[in-house]
């Protein structure tokens, strides 16, 4: 939300050509989203207040905050409270005709391919990997856990804003206040189902996707109801869920060793 608020100002406000204002609406957005992580990761790495409450507090107020910008200050439409048109220097055009399809699907490729690289072939994604398995680890290991928190949200809340600049860029070319119709808490389900794997990410966003661009034709031509399409996310969490948690829930028992002072058998009388 905020992310795409702040490429919205930039790209109506600021008037450049196309090679800079894109980037500069792009870096705009991440900066957006970046204040807003860093603020939940503030709190998580300072009190240890969870992330997933704090977002979501942060979501109402981001909402409400943009709500009133665009219906006050930054209005620039007399019909609706939406920010003015972005220049077209600043639009991402479509890469087929007459479709949905903009630079924002590449972008969103190389960024999955590119913060898979950095987890893996980095300090600080290597940091970042031993934290999310253990802090007390990370912590024996010399490694800033409240460091790297702060770091990750912030990068979170970057990446994120990204995506809203893109929304803005390529889509809707404004922002209003009915921009996101649930992303975020799809995009909770779409991690979960590729194990947080930023290249699972793209097969799991497409399934999600189809899922969900489906629903009102399927509800249009088969009479089958668009509702069903909640319920199949929500079995999709519920069982990647319940295997996470089992997996770390499953206690191995060693199988108990023998006594070497015990008696190989049961103890009985001799003769009398």
């Amino acid at each position: 939300m905020s992310g795409a608020l702040c490429a919205a100002v930039a790209g109506a406000y600021v008037h450049l050509p196309s090679p800079l204002e894109i980037p500069l609406c792009l870096a705009a957005g991440a900066l957006g989203g970046a204040i807003l992580g860093s603020i939940a990761g503030a709190l998580r790495a300072r009190y240890g207040a969870s992330e997933v409450i704090t977002t979501i507090m942060l979501n109402y107020i981001a909402y409400l905050g943009a709500n009133y910008l665009v219906s006050g200050p930054l209005r620039g439409s007399p019909f609706a409270p939406e920010t003015a048109t972005i220049d077209t220097t600043a639009m991402l055009h479509p890469i087929i005709p007459d479709t949905r399809l903009t630079a924002a699907l590449p972008l969103a490729m190389l960024t999955a391919a590119a913060l898979w690289w950095w987890l893996r072939a980095t300090v600080a994604g290597f940091e970042l990997r031993t934290v999310g398995r253990s802090e007390r680890v990370a912590r024996y290991a010399g490694i800033s856990v409240p460091g790297v928190i702060l770091k990750t949200m912030a990068l979170s809340g970057a990446l994120a804003g990204i995506g809203g600049a893109c929304e803005v860029m390529g889509l809707l070319h404004r922002f209003n206040a009915q921009l996101s119709p649930g992303y975020g808490f799809t995009s909770i389900a779409v991690a979960l189902l590729a194990q947080s794997n930023p290249l699972g990410v793209i097969a799991s966003g497409f399934f999600f996707g189809v899922l969900q661009n489906g629903a009102l034709s399927m509800q249009s031509q088969a009479m089958v109801p668009k509702d069903l399409v909640s319920i199949i996310e929500g079995l999709v969490i519920l069982f990647v869920s319940a295997s996470w948690a089992g997996s770390r829930l499953t206690v191995h028992r060693a199988p108990a060793t023998a006594d070497p002072l015990a008696p190989d058998g049961p103890l009985t009388s001799g003769p009398a």
